[in-house]
């Protein structure tokens, strides 16, 4: 399994998809802050008012007590949640490495290279570990290098938000990465079944955006289980706590963890039962 892991790293370096989605996340975190610094900053406002720009507000103009209560908010919000509400709430990131991983298990299968694989490597489990890995890699090699630009536009910006605690950093980090993981395992469950990067792709926006969880927490609230939900990835994603604060903090972890089990099996069953 470790030859094959070194042949996937090898296949995904020298490609040029692990740098469009990098670039497409380091994008939305430097837009993102920028604008936020922009609008919550009045120095930053004010220059961009004497330039031309208008700054709105739910469509309405941004009068003086918006702008107190903007600054306000700028005062309690910090750097990690600022990171969070950059790429990773709202599924950004778990679309994106989603569509990563689709395209990289279905080009195998597309372009005959899963045959050559399968011929050498017997144990179908291998595979789907070995493509696991390297997206367990490729997810904390995105999260570390965003994370670390979000740390510098802040320092760049003499720590316009609030620096956090590194113990509530590195808890929420290796939190989201567990739950990336699962997102992962579900995409490569996926690509490996229906073998098309078009379904692939599909299948990642629907469920990294969040399209299944809504849907299902709609029917979940007319037959009273909404708890359901708390089980679903993108849901404990979008709940993952800043701060460790007992051990019903790390439930969605624990959820992470049993999607990376549960979709590795099933996965490894698909290949076993399925002609190459």
């Amino acid at each position: 399994m470790l030859n094959l892991l070194r042949m996937d790293i090898r296949r995904m370096v020298k490609g040029k998809s692990l740098y469009v989605c990098l670039g497409i996340l380091l994008f939305t975190t430097v837009l993102a802050f920028g604008l936020m610094y922009v609008v919550l900053n009045p120095d930053a406002r004010e220059l961009a008012v004497n330039m031309g720009l208008r700054l709105e507000v739910g469509g309405e103009s941004l009068d003086s007590a918006a702008a107190g209560a903007m600054e306000e908010l700028a005062g309690t919000t910090g750097v990690l949640d600022m990171f969070r509400q950059t790429n990773i709430k709202g599924g950004l990131f778990a679309v994106v490495a989603g569509i990563l991983a689709a395209v990289f298990v279905c080009s195998d299968f597309e372009s005959g290279f899963a045959k050559n694989i399968f011929s050498v490597h017997e144990k179908k489990w291998k595979y789907i570990c070995s493509k696991l890995l390297m997206m367990a890699i490729v997810n904390l090699f995105y999260l570390l290098v965003t994370f670390l630009v979000t740390l510098l536009l802040n320092a760049a910006t003499g720590g316009f938000f609030a620096w956090n605690a590194p113990d509530s950093c590195l808890f929420y980090l290796a939190g989201i990465w567990v739950l990336m993981n699962g997102m992962s395992a579900l995409m490569i469950f996926i690509s490996a079944t229906f073998r098309s990067k078009a379904a692939g792709c599909t299948a990642a926006v629907i469920i990294g955006a969040g399209f299944i969880t809504m849907i299902a927490g709609a029917v979940f609230s007319l037959t009273g289980t909404q708890w359901l939900q708390d089980y679903f990835l993108f849901s404990s994603i979008e709940n993952y706590p800043l701060a460790y604060g007992g051990v019903g903090d790390l439930l969605p972890a624990a959820v992470g963890a049993a999607h990376i089990i549960l979709w590795t099996v099933l996965g490894s069953i698909i290949l076993s039962k399925k002609d190459i």
